[in-house]
């Protein structure tokens, strides 16, 4: 259990949050704008924009996940990024899980979860927007499987036609 933070400390770990958040949105933003091939990453030279962007967005979303609960005094995007951020947001927890050899925690999972829907909540005003591409979902069915179990991932997300998710079995 985290020590409680005294206000003064709250308040600076908000401002260093807000300030990381409002800097590494509108660099992503300046960067690759709202063009939906560099967005889905099939743009010529995105990979390495990409690259350089990540390790900053992923200090973002450790500081955001470990000392921030509430995400509503962010400064969020008025483009159609949002996408590409919860892309990150997936990709990063696909990877701390190939490192721990496909495993990742409930409580990291329920984290990141958390902070895709709150980012959602903000950006649109509720969370039916939250919903990971079909890749991401394969791919965190494959290597997170506790990840699907929490279900947190999946609130607001779109059934297949027979009205199951895509990870159910036919069975109901």
């Amino acid at each position: 259990m985290p020590r409680k933070r005294s206000p003064d400390e709250e308040r600076e770990v908000q401002e260093k949050l807000k300030r990381l958040a409002n800097k590494s949105i509108e660099n992503i933003l300046e960067e690759i704008g709202g063009d939906s091939f560099v967005m889905a990453g099939r743009s010529p030279g995105v990979r390495e924009k990409k690259r350089r962007f990540k390790k900053e967005f992923e200090d973002f979303v450790e500081l955001a996940v470990t000392e921030s609960k509430e995400l509503e005094s962010l400064k969020l995007p008025t483009v159609p990024s949002a996408d590409w951020l919860c892309g990150f947001l997936a990709y990063s927890l696909i990877k701390k899980a190939e490192k721990n050899g496909g495993k990742i925690s409930v409580t990291t999972a329920e984290r990141y979860s958390t902070l895709a829907h709150e980012y959602f909540k903000y950006k649109y005003g509720d969370t039916k927007g939250c919903e990971l591409t079909k890749h991401h979902e394969l791919r965190l069915k494959r290597i997170i499987p506790e990840l699907l179990q929490i279900g947190k991932l999946y609130e607001g997300r779109k059934k297949v036609r027979d009205g199951r998710y895509p990870d159910e079995g036919t069975s109901a």
